[in-house]
């Protein structure tokens, strides 16, 4: 069976899902679309830097640092934060999870 590669929108749809669930910048905000620009920078720098493509459990970690700096910075950007506003946000978890979901989505299995 060929592998199917996910639709960048997907991808955008879930990662914008879990934005607005974990609400990384306490907006709170019924609007569920609220973080869909922050999505669609970080799926389209994720992809841009390839961190999708990490095959083995050492280049997974390198991915997901530069994952993490990718999804700190998309914030810094989207929400202006200056870097003492940037380091009272913890975005390890977030960065994380969207990781998974992007390795997910392209049917990659690495190393938690």
């Amino acid at each position: 069976m060929a592998h199917v590669r996910p639709s960048y929108a997907a991808v955008v749809s879930e990662i914008t899902a879990y934005l607005y669930e974990s609400d990384p910048m306490k907006l709170k905000t019924p609007n569920e679309d609220e973080y869909e620009a922050e999505a669609l920078s970080i799926v389209a720098r994720f992809i841009e830097n390839g961190v999708h493509l990490a095959k083995t459990d050492e280049e997974a970690d390198t991915a997901r640092v530069l994952a993490e700096h990718i999804v700190k910075h998309t914030f810094e950007f989207w929400f202006d934060l200056d870097e003492e506003h940037s380091a009272m946000i913890d975005f390890t978890m977030p960065s994380l999870v969207m990781f998974e979901i992007l390795m997910l989505k392209f049917n990659r299995k690495v190393g938690v």
